[in-house]
């Protein structure tokens, strides 16, 4: 994670240049804004790896490599954290498997497998847009003076990547000016309203 600390007095930046660079603001202790680019989704695979090494699982390679000679029959195997569909494609390659594969997380390893081929479908979550509508979100209701409910969320929902779309998702990463645009109109189409999409908890 990158950070910057921005001055006492400032209430965060919220600019096309912020946009393009894929920076947010997130409000912290004693009115502070940390601006800041984060990495999201290592911090699942962390918690998934403690939570498995606690119960006595091993978590590598070798952990699909037993999968695949336990369930020889298995149509399919699904992973929940970054490093699963690296590893699994490439299991599949070596064995010249069929079996589909879905995953979590859109590693750029992840992304060549699904380009060749290998992997079936991978989902993603985008952190821009989960950081730009809060920010947004919590704007407006301070310059409203309307509180939010506690514990309120959006869905911004999830970004999934096949082989149909996987050329598209990857020139749009790779080009500020597609990716601005491309989060501009999914917020016009779909969060133009944001009140109307608080899901409180």
């Amino acid at each position: 994670m990158e950070f910057h600390a921005l001055p006492s007095s400032c209430t965060g930046y919220i600019n096309e240049k912020a946009l393009d660079y894929n920076f947010t603001n997130e409000g912290g202790v004693e009115n502070t804004i940390r601006f800041h680019k984060n990495i999201i989704g290592l911090w699942p695979v962390q918690e998934c790896k403690r939570q498995w090494q606690r119960e006595g699982v091993e978590l590598s390679y070798a952990f699909w490599e037993t999968a695949i000679i336990k369930y020889p029959d298995a149509v399919g195997f699904a992973g929940n954290c970054a490093f699963d569909g690296p590893n699994l494609g490439k299991l599949k390659v070596l064995n010249e498997a069929d079996w589909g594969i879905a995953t979590f997380d859109l590693e750029p390893e992840t992304l060549e497998f699904i380009e060749e081929g290998v992997l079936t479908v991978a989902m993603g979550i985008n952190p821009w847009l989960n950081a730009y509508l809060a920010t947004e979100l919590a704007y407006n209701h301070l310059v409203s003076g309307e509180a939010l409910p506690v514990n309120s969320q959006i869905d911004s929902g999830p970004e999934l990547v096949t082989s149909e779309n996987v050329t598209d998702f990857l020139a749009r990463e790779k080009d500020l000016e597609l990716k601005h645009s491309f989060h501009l109109d999914l917020m016009a189409e779909n969060f133009s309203d944001l009140d109307s999409l608080i899901i409180a908890r």
